[in-house]
């Protein structure tokens, strides 16, 4: 990474507190900067308005998840591994944003046409590392071989999601605590008593 890659690396990750503490509306480029331990003109250098300083942080958020999780879920060799390695990040990583959730989701709508296509398309490829991991288990028959990998994929991401979401923001339970194996092995093991 260049010095200039890594200074507008900075003003993201400065724009993510701010952004995270204030909300979009009542965060301030000058506030930004000064975390960034920079003026407020080289911000502009690098972005040409709050708006879309806003809109490279959160792009920036949903390609670190995505990497994170890949990066998490290469470690291992099984796809239950590397699905309780996707659910462990998962957990860690909106616990880490959870300033960031309660106070940029109401602001999404000023989100450009092409952002949100950005975004949706990075979802596509959670959904696809979650297919290919499921289909390499199918292949190495440590799932069934008549899987419905689409209503899989969705169960296991909607398990995870609403599982973290409830014991981190309803509960208050640190994501280092939460067991993603029950989750993982619900789905793993299906509902039926065989």
């Amino acid at each position: 990474m260049n010095i200039k890659e890594q200074r507008r690396a900075e003003i993201i990750k400065a724009a993510m507190k701010v952004f995270g503490k204030h909300g979009f509306h009542k965060a301030k480029i000058e506030e930004i900067a000064k975390v960034a331990g920079i003026g407020k003109g080289t911000v502009y250098e690098y972005f040409s308005s709050k708006n879309e300083l806003f809109e490279q942080m959160v792009e920036y958020i949903v390609i670190t998840y995505f990497d994170m999780a890949k990066e998490a879920m290469g470690q291992h060799k099984t796809a239950r591994g590397k699905l309780l390695a996707f659910a462990e990040h998962h957990g860690s990583f909106i616990a880490h944003h959870i300033n960031m959730a309660e106070n940029i989701l109401p602001s999404s709508n000023f989100l450009s046409e092409e952002i949100k296509s950005r975004i949706l398309e990075m979802k596509k490829s959670i959904v696809s590392l979650i297919d290919s991991t499921l289909e390499e288990g199918v292949k190495t028959k440590e799932l069934k071989t008549d899987l419905n990998i689409k209503v899989a994929t969705l169960s296991i991401l909607g398990a995870i999601n609403q599982n973290y979401t409830i014991e981190i923001f309803l509960q208050k339970i640190d994501p280092k605590d939460i067991d993603p194996t029950p989750i993982i092995d619900t789905i793993f093991n299906g509902l039926v008593n065989k």
